[in-house]
Parts: C-alpha cells; structure tokens; sequence
C-alpha cells in the first residue's frame, strides 16, 4: 500500500486517494481534465493488484473507496497492529 500510495503521490495525484479531489461540475471547462486524472489513477490502482483481486474492483467508481478497502485489508502496519493483539490476547490466555 504504501508503495502505491508514493507513486500516486510523487504523481501529484493524492487527492484522489484521499478524496480531496472532488469531481467539477460537468459543464465545467476542468472537468475534462479531472477525468483525465481520475482514470490515470483508477487504472494506476488496477494494475497494481493482482487479477484475482482487481476484479473485484472493475466496477468501483471511486479510487478513495478503493484504496480504503485495499488499505484496511493489506496495510502491513494495521496487520501488525493486528499480530501484536492477537499475541497479548494468546499470552493472556
């Protein structure tokens, strides 16, 4: 995760992995270039994932939903925070 998140960021395209870059209107002249870049991103995300996972993800308009879910599943430091839980909990018992 934090590998994508480098890439998209040195990209200057964070925003939409926090969902920070909202969508213009759809008359506005800027829309067409938030498309641009929401695409970019999309696909960027996509391509990461192995095709077992990405598909499950095709139909998903929203990279901040994306990267959330993939974050909360894969996210080494949550994992580890997880590990260390679970370890108190089995000493405990």
């Amino acid at each position: 995760a934090q590998s994508v998140k480098l890439f998209v960021s040195s990209r200057g395209k964070i925003g939409f992995l926090l969902d920070t870059e909202k969508e213009p209107a759809e008359l506005d002249p800027k829309n067409a270039k938030w498309f641009s870049d929401y695409s970019m991103v999309r696909t960027w995300l996509i391509n990461s994932m192995q095709p077992t996972i990405s598909a499950g993800y095709l139909l998903t308009n929203n990279e901040h939903l994306i990267w959330e879910s993939l974050r909360k599943v894969y996210s080494q430091r949550e994992n580890n925070a997880r590990i260390f839980q679970l370890s108190n909990e089995f000493w405990e018992f």
